[in-house]
C-alpha cells in the first residue's frame, strides 16, 4: 500500500476530510464530530506538544512565561518586554530596553490554537472571560501567519516576537521555547519526561496535559489523533482499502513503531493507549 501524506493547516484537513478528499487526517486535538455527516473514529497515535516561542536578544538565554503573562501579551495588556512583571519573573530582560513585544498567531484554523488557548483558559480568568478555547479566536493584537512553519520562521526573523507551534518543528529550525507555568506551580520545558508527565496520570486520552498535578508535567501536551470516517464504504472504495488502512493503523501503534518515537522526536504511546487505539481500529466496518 502507497500513502501519501501532506503538510496543511488541521482546519484544512477537516475540510478536506468533510469533502472525502482525504482517507484520514492527523491533528494534535480532536475534531468535533458533529460537524461531519457520517460517523468518524479518532485514534490516539502519538504524543506531541505546543510551545511558546520567542526572539528577543543573545543575552536572554531563558523565558519564563505564566499564563497570566501570556494572556496579557496577546490581548494587548503587556506591550514591552522589559515590562515589570515579565522582569520579575526574568531579570535579563532588564537588559533589552523598551522592546516592543510583537505577537504572532495562526491566521487560519488550527488545533495549535486549540491547544494554546486550552492552557490559557484554563489558568487565567482574563483570557477564560475574554478570549475562550478554539481553534479560531478572535484575536485582540498581533500578527496573523497562516501554517505552523511560516509562524516559527516569522517569529525567528522578527526581533521581540512571540508565538507559538509545534514541537518538533520547533526543535527542527532551532527556534528559543519558553518554560511554561504548569498546573503544580512549576516551570518547565518540553522534554520527553515533561510531557510524558503531563498525560502519565489522566485515564481518559482525550484530555489534555493542562490538567496535571504533576511538578514536572508540561501542560500544553497533548495526544496526535489520527481520525477517519467508521465506515469506510462511501465514494466507491474498496473493501481491500479498508483492509490496508486498518492494518496500517494497528501497524502505527505497535510497540515496534512507537519504540522508534523517540528518534523523530515524538514521546511514544503509553501500553495501555496503544492497546485502546488497537481496539478502536478494530471499530472500522465496511458496510
Amino acid at each position: 500500500m502507497k500513502i501519501s501524506y501532506n503538510i496543511a493547516s488541521s482546519g484544512m484537513a477537516v475540510n478536506l476530510l468533510q469533502d472525502y478528499t482525504l482517507d484520514f487526517i492527523s491533528i494534535i486535538s480532536l475534531i468535533n464530530k458533529e460537524n461531519f455527516k457520517k460517523e468518524l473514529v479518532s485514534i490516539p497515535v502519538g504524543i506531541d506538544a505546543i510551545v511558546v516561542l520567542y526572539n528577543i536578544d543573545d543575552s536572554v538565554q531563558e523565558l519564563k512565561l505564566d499564563a497570566s503573562l501570556i494572556s496579557r501579551i496577546y490581548t494587548g495588556r503587556i506591550s514591552y518586554w522589559n515590562d515589570p512583571d515579565l522582569v520579575a519573573l526574568n531579570p535579563s530582560l532588564k537588559q533589552v530596553g523598551k522592546l516592543p513585544i510583537i505577537p504572532f498567531f495562526r491566521a487560519e484554523t488550527s488545533g495549535s490554537s486549540f491547544l494554546f488557548s486550552s492552557y490559557l483558559n484554563a489558568f487565567d480568568l482574563l483570557w477564560n472571560k475574554e478570549m475562550g478555547v478554539g481553534r479560531s479566536l478572535q484575536w485582540k493584537t498581533g500578527i496573523g501567519v497562516v501554517g505552523n512553519e511560516n509562524l516559527i520562521n516569522s517569529v525567528k526573523k522578527t526581533k521581540g516576537a512571540i508565538g507559538y507551534g509545534g514541537f518538533l518543528q520547533a526543535m527542527e529550525e532551532e527556534a528559543n521555547i519558553a518554560f511554561v507555568k504548569n498546573l503544580a506551580g512549576y516551570f518547565t520545558w518540553p522534554n520527553h519526561n515533561a510531557m510524558a508527565s503531563a498525560l502519565g496520570e489522566i485515564q481518559d486520552e482525550q484530555i489534555l496535559g493542562v490538567v496535571s498535578t504533576d511538578t514536572q508535567a508540561y501542560p500544553l501536551t497533548a495526544f496526535l489523533w489520527i481520525s477517519l470516517y467508521k465506515n469506510q464504504n462511501y465514494n466507491n472504495r474498496s473493501v481491500h482499502k479498508k483492509e490496508a488502512l486498518v492494518k496500517f493503523l494497528k501497524y502505527l501503534v505497535s510497540p515496534q513503531v512507537q519504540r522508534k518515537a523517540g528518534a523523530i522526536g515524538y514521546l511514544p504511546l503509553p501500553e495501555e493507549i496503544q492497546e485502546k487505539s488497537i481496539e478502536i481500529a478494530n471499530e472500522i466496518v465496511y458496510e
